[in-house]
């Protein structure tokens, strides 16, 4: 098969893996910034989120990570030497609005993004930006539930109208949110936090939520400011998880492979 000249090459990152200085430059907490890595307790926290705010670990890996904030410039060389033409990134909500609910966005971020994306540029490497990767503002979480709460939908709005408007001349591709088909998982509770910043109750209706944060997304597909489009429905893509799987050991075939992919179908979300 040959690939046209404009496929994208390239690596990914998210804000809460890379960036660290969790709490510089404006920037508050976010959900990332609560779990623990594996060795102090992660799988705890994620399939027993209920206290996660208030629980106290020894590591939190988001709050330094590989100090991305202060080291992109070498990186982004690094991998302009390997070849990449195309970097996924995400932008952390929290150092645009730092609590979700500011008037104003806070300079400092949104310079920051826009010196990391120019230097993509600046190497021919191409950003790919999501706009929220397991990235939701502590204060949404605590004041609302997160996105259980339909009042967060005006927020995210406001945000994204905001990094579509400054970057409009450096980044052409968006993804909305990463991975909102993991919603579907919601008898886990590691999804719903993980996700979405969101604790679920256990008489809670998760059916109507998960079709909720499904329409959610399918209309966060258009971003306005004033009326006037800032990008299409072209500009922007749903990024969703599909993994095969087969037995541990077992060489992997098309005929073991498929029932896996089958299986995933009801986690993927079409617009008609």
């Amino acid at each position: 098969m040959k690939l046209t000249s404009d496929f994208l090459w390239g690596g990914a990152l998210a804000a809460n893996q890379c960036e660290g200085a969790w709490q510089e430059d404006g920037r508050l907490p976010a959900s990332a910034d609560f779990l623990p890595d594996a060795a102090h307790g992660r799988w705890n926290a994620m399939l027993h989120p209920g206290n996660i705010l208030e629980t106290r670990y020894d590591y939190y890996p988001s709050r330094e990570a590989i100090d991305f904030y202060h080291r992109y410039k070498e990186d982004i060389r690094l991998l302009a030497e390997i070849g990449i033409k195309a970097l996924r990134l995400s932008i952390s909500w929290t150092r645009i609005y730092p609590t979700g609910e500011e008037n104003a966005p806070n300079e400092d971020g949104l310079r920051f993004y826009e010196e990391l994306f120019t230097e993509c540029r600046r190497y021919g490497i191409e950003p790919v930006v999501t706009l929220c990767h397991f990235d939701v503002p502590e204060a949404l979480i605590r004041k609302y539930g997160a996105w259980a709460d339909r009042r967060l939908i005006a927020l995210y709005e406001k945000y994204a109208a905001t990094v579509f408007d400054r970057y409009r001349n450096l980044v052409k591709y968006w993804m909305t949110f990463n991975e909102i088909n993991n919603q579907k998982n919601y008898k886990y509770p590691l999804f719903g936090y993980t996700c979405s910043g969101v604790i679920f109750n256990e008489d809670e209706n998760l059916n109507k939520f998960v079709f909720f944060l499904a329409d959610i997304d399918t209309e966060s597909k258009e971003g306005k400011n004033d009326g006037n489009k800032l990008m299409t429905t072209e500009d922007a893509v749903y990024m969703l998880t599909y993994t095969a799987k087969t037995a541990a050991g077992q060489e992997p075939t098309w005929p073991d492979v498929v029932p896996s992919l089958k299986s995933l179908e009801g986690s993927i979300w079409y617009e008609g």
